[in-house]
């Protein structure tokens, strides 16, 4: 994943995205995934470079970590189902700027 503090989303590959180069988020096999029926179009300025991405809304259990100290049981993140420009060695992207 790569961090970006001017962006408040985040955004993860999933195994929809024909021109990924890898296929982080697989909504399938997860029990708690809720597709919220939202497509986005997010253009994102990335230290220079311009990355557009065509999203769904999802909302999951995320955690950081092993067990379940640390989850989030209604995480909502953009599963990324088009890309341009993304780093084939991204996942997404973790948006860390305020809305």
């Amino acid at each position: 994943m790569a961090f970006d503090t001017g962006s408040p989303y985040t955004t993860v590959t999933s195994d929809s995205c024909s021109n990924c180069h890898t296929k982080a988020y697989k909504p399938a096999t997860s029990d708690t995934e809720t597709n919220l029926a939202t497509q986005w179009e997010i253009d994102i300025d990335q230290g220079g470079r311009d990355v557009t991405l065509k999203v769904f809304a999802f909302t999951d259990t995320v955690c950081i970590g092993e067990g379940d100290d640390l989850c989030n049981d209604d995480f909502k993140f953009y599963s990324i189902y088009e890309q341009k420009n993304l780093s084939s060695h991204e996942d997404g992207v973790l948006g860390i700027a305020p809305l």
